[in-house]
């Protein structure tokens, strides 16, 4: 597994915007007016948010199905800890060259001013480290803990404003769970939106100091399966009133908020990724109060 990001694998976005637009990668909704999405995503609640179906062409989609990397590939990287079990490749040279492209046409200026259009946020942009970003896989009993994603990107200092995730499995079951989670108040989950990951969906959705989101809810899926997804944020130049979070701050569970060992890893991954060492000191049973094993 990758240990770290490496620098020098990001997006080349001059080289991405001298390329034409390749519209045909996409489902009829490129071409269509975007009125209607604006209006629903900016009238959505808990916050701006817009699901678009039907995202990629029938074509793309079924290239980017075959090339997906398996989840036991050497080249992803593994979060395993109690508060996010997930794989993620955010080196672009390690992504394969078709979803690379694709990849390339979501950060694309005339995607972007699409993006912009529907979401009213002027100045976005690409993000060429796909920081966070990139190939996202969650394996049986995978998780992400509701959290609010960093604010101010730790290598281009710019502020991250709108999430676009596109959902790429082609076999799932609803009853194996993997709904992303929407709410504007981790302590009030009843209140939550709940959007499944449908075969070839996106959402868009704005970020900011509500936009409380995750999967927190173990996937069920059969073991050799994934829930699988890619994932490109856009950003702006920092807001004079924007609230700096250098790391994503994730949340505990309404059942975990009494669990001290739990409480002390999520004060250290609000300043940096989770250690071998720091479960061993810390909370060496997690497994077993997780996952009862």
């Amino acid at each position: 597994m990758n240990k770290e990001y490496q620098l020098g694998s990001q997006l080349d976005l001059e080289k991405i915007n001298k390329k034409n637009f390749k519209s045909e990668f996409f489902g009829n909704w490129i071409k269509e007016s975007h009125s209607e999405l604006t209006n629903k995503f900016t009238n959505a609640e808990p916050f701006p948010h817009i699901v678009i179906n039907n995202f990629f062409s029938d074509d793309t989609i079924k290239k980017i199905i075959e090339e997906f990397p398996d989840q036991n590939q050497p080249m992803w990287f593994l979060y395993y800890n109690p508060i996010e079990h997930k794989r993620a490749i955010n080196d672009i040279s390690k992504i394969p060259p078709y979803i690379k492209e694709c990849i390339e046409m979501i950060n694309h200026n005339e995607f972007i001013n699409i993006m912009s259009k529907i979401s009213g946020i002027d100045g976005l942009g690409a993000d060429e480290f796909l920081h966070g970003g990139g190939l996202h896989s969650y394996p049986s009993n995978g998780k992400l803990n509701i959290h609010l994603d960093y604010s101010i990107h730790p290598l281009s200092g710019k502020e991250r404003r709108l999430n676009l995730i596109i959902f790429v499995n082609n076999e799932w079951d609803n009853s194996w769970g993997g709904n992303l989670q929407l709410l504007d108040d981790p302590d009030n989950p009843q209140k939550k939106v709940v959007i499944e990951p449908k075969f070839n969906s996106a959402v868009l959705f704005q970020t900011c100091d509500l936009s409380y989101h995750g999967l927190p809810d173990l996937i069920k899926c059969p073991k050799n399966l994934s829930r699988n997804s890619l994932a490109v944020y856009y950003v702006t130049e920092p807001r004079e009133n924007v609230v700096v979070r250098p790391k994503a701050k994730f949340y505990a569970e309404p059942c975990d908020k009494n669990n001290i060992r739990l409480k002390k890893l999520l004060e250290i991954r609000a300043q940096r990724r989770l250690t071998a060492q720091d479960l061993e000191e810390i909370y060496p049973d997690w497994e077993k109060d997780l996952y009862g094993v």
